[in-house]
């Protein structure tokens, strides 16, 4: 669509082809050969129907469209590392010293999903200490065993 007062020369459609084949990306000398037109021409139409201020807009609208997209997904992420971390505290709470380890690795993972999904990425090894009152193995109960500390 010409905008300016160019003359009758090229249809206001060629001209709009141009520009959407100037917009993805072709050179002004491949759109010279493809239209038949001098460069001069092109930068003519390019400057005086504004269509680098129309390609910034466009940018803009789709950078808006694909950011809204990435916070969505994030979003879904983060509720989803949340549901596992849910759950692996719900298995902690129910232990009875097992297998505590897989509980914990289960909340690990959750937790360090979510770090990541929000740039807050873990970047040292973390690792958790569990002190087990002396004489207690993993299978024993914790109250079977109140007042040994060591």
């Amino acid at each position: 669509m010409a905008k300016g007062n160019h003359p009758g020369k090229i249809p206001p459609k060629t001209v709009e082809k141009m520009y959407l084949d100037w917009v993805n990306g072709t050179s002004l000398t491949n759109l010279k050969n493809k239209y038949n037109v001098s460069i001069k021409t092109i930068v003519k139409y390019r400057d005086e129907d504004g269509w680098v201020k129309r390609k910034a807009k466009i940018q803009r609208v789709v950078a808006k469209k694909q950011d809204n997209a990435i916070a969505k997904r994030q979003d879904r992420h983060i509720k989803a590392y949340r549901v596992v971390q849910d759950k692996c505290l719900k298995e902690v709470e129910m232990i009875q010293m097992m297998r505590p380890i897989d509980a914990i690795k289960g909340l690990d993972l959750g937790i360090r999903g979510e770090r990541d999904i929000v740039g807050d990425s873990i970047d040292e090894s973390v690792t958790l200490t569990l002190r087990i009152p002396k004489g207690m193995t993993f299978g024993d109960r914790p109250s079977q065993h109140s007042g040994d500390n060591e």
